[in-house]
This record gives C-alpha cells, structure tokens and sequence, in this order.
C-alpha cells in the first residue's frame, strides 16, 4: 500500500464491503435459523399439547387452533370425511 497514490486504500475499502456483505449475509442466515428454531418448537409444542386430553372434540379443538397459530391464520376448520 502506497500512501501517496492512495492505491492500497481502494483495495482496503473493497475487502472492507466484502467483508461487511458476507457479515450481512450470515446475519441473515443467523436469523433464518433462529426462525426456523422456533417453527420447530412451535411444532414440538403443538404435538405435545395434542396429546394431553384424551376427548375427541377438544383434540380436535386443539388441532385446529394450533394450526392456525402454527401458519398464523385468522380462521380454521377441520374436515372429517366418514
């Protein structure tokens, strides 16, 4: 790196944003892990809290609301086929 034609400063700056870009992306990832995380804990929970009562309509209850809360929707139904 020469000081007086600035030179090795252009090659600091661009390993500094590639260096940043790659701390971005595993940020990123980071973050996509960690929601992934809990999606799963979400799901553990949801099977355990099936299985705690043993009566038809409230498991059924069950399933529904905790598949709603698993895709955050407003509203859910379950179909029964005979």
């Amino acid at each position: 790196m020469d000081p007086e034609d600035g030179s090795g400063w252009a090659d600091v700056s661009d390993r500094s944003h590639r260096i940043d870009d790659e701390m971005d992306r595993i940020v990123e990832r980071l973050r996509d892990l960690a929601h992934t995380q809990r999606r799963f804990q979400d799901l553990l929970d949801a099977v355990m809290s099936v299985g705690r009562d043993l009566e038809l309509p409230v498991v059924l209850r069950r399933v529904i609301t905790t598949a709603m809360g698993l895709v955050d929707a407003r509203y859910g139904a379950l179909g029964v086929l005979s």
